[in-house]
């Protein structure tokens, strides 16, 4: 019975020892080998050097001279991260969507998808041609 207890909590040790540390390190180390300025967060430093966002996550604009970014399920708030999960048949997205074409997109006659809804994280920088 000893001999069985200690068989599984050595394998037990052993996964965790291998999937939860080694493999980690292993995939850190080469991502910090081949693309060491992505692996790093790809921060951006204002002027006097202090992180004021990243190329990676959507900041929210207003002036008119910047791409309007996609709608943020997060309110552009990192630490918030998560998707809205509405699906396409809920009435809260629906209304929400609605009152966003009416605002922002009054008198177009068409507007591509990714304008009005968020991406999964809800913090996506990336547009379709159409939508910039």
């Amino acid at each position: 019975m000893l001999a069985h207890l200690r068989s599984h909590l050595l394998l037990v040790a052993g996964s965790l020892l291998l999937c939860c540390v080694a493999y980690p390190l292993l995939i850190w180390g080469f991502a910090h080998a081949v693309a060491p300025a992505s692996a790093a967060g790809c921060i951006v430093t204002g002027p006097d050097g202090k992180p004021v966002g990243a190329t990676l996550i959507a900041q929210e604009f207003k002036a008119d001279k910047y791409f309007r970014p996609r709608p943020s399920a997060a309110g552009f708030n990192a630490a918030a991260s998560s998707g809205s999960n509405l699906s396409a048949n809920n009435l809260k997205l629906r209304e929400r969507v609605a009152g966003q074409l009416k605002e922002e997109f009054a008198g177009q006659s068409s507007v591509p998808a990714d304008a009005v809804t968020a991406s999964g994280p809800g913090l996506d920088p990336h547009l379709t041609l159409a939508a910039a």
